[in-house]
């Protein structure tokens, strides 16, 4: 990608010539872990029958399988698993709504002058 040893242009300069961030370049990409990709298949098969499950509901039914996880790691890759918008993957949307829960009231009115 970039080449440390030229003289000719600095790390710098081919960072912006490429519009990458220097701090990408130093930094060592981390490994892959297989444990996150099987993982990430059975929540995905889980998640595909039951689109409406949490990531503690999840968690418990993980661990009853007999695999030691935490709920952040359950949560990070559900997230990861469905994309950024919850519940929504590949045209799949979540099985109820939402709760408004900062909806305002419909009998209450707003004053406009306000």
């Amino acid at each position: 990608m970039l080449d440390r040893a030229d003289e000719a242009l600095s790390v710098r300069r081919q960072c912006a010539l490429r519009r990458l961030p220097r701090s990408g370049v130093y930094r060592a990409a981390k490994t892959a872990n297989d444990n996150d990709a099987a993982l990430t298949r059975r929540i995905d098969e889980r998640l595909t029958a039951w689109p409406f499950i949490g990531s503690r509901r999840m968690t418990a039914t993980l661990r009853a399988e007999g695999s030691p996880l935490k709920r952040k790691r359950v949560q990070r890759l559900m997230r990861a698993s469905w994309g950024p918008r919850a519940g929504e993957r590949s045209g799949l949307r979540r099985a109820r709504q939402r709760r408004r829960v900062a909806a305002p009231h419909g009998s209450r009115r707003t004053d406009p002058a306000t």
